[in-house]
């Protein structure tokens, strides 16, 4: 006698091997998603550092090098331009913080360290 159809135990099986495959290409996905939003997040950094920098060096001149704020080592205000903290569209807020020290010792030389934080949000 031939046998038409597939039984109930073979429908299950495949059904549970489909139901394994999904979830792992779904996992997948959810991880390419959380690497796109940190990329996403490390670019937008890099853009406002690379801003903040060239505010900085708008600052640096010789012969105002002690009364602007990289000199003085207090910090620069948003009102010169400068950025404490910044949000983008998805919400993301970026912190700024920096500190300038002399480099070397003895030289009228300074060494600015920028410092860009962000907290990054879940993927949804």
């Amino acid at each position: 006698m031939k046998k038409k159809g597939l039984s109930l135990l073979e429908v299950l099986v495949a059904t549970i091997l489909f139901a394994l495959v999904i979830s792992g290409l779904a996992n997948i996905f959810v991880a390419a998603k959380r690497l796109i939003f940190h990329a996403h997040a490390r670019t937008i950094s890099a853009e406002l550092a690379k801003y903040q920098i060239e505010r900085m060096h708008a600052q640096v001149r010789q012969d105002q090098w002690s009364t602007n704020c990289l000199g003085s080592n207090t910090n620069c205000t948003p009102g010169n331009g400068f950025l404490t903290t910044w949000t983008d569209g998805s919400n993301t807020q970026y912190d700024f913080t920096w500190d300038s020290t002399f480099q070397p010792a003895g030289v009228d030389v300074r060494r600015v360290n920028l410092t860009i934080q962000w907290y990054e949000r879940k993927a949804q």
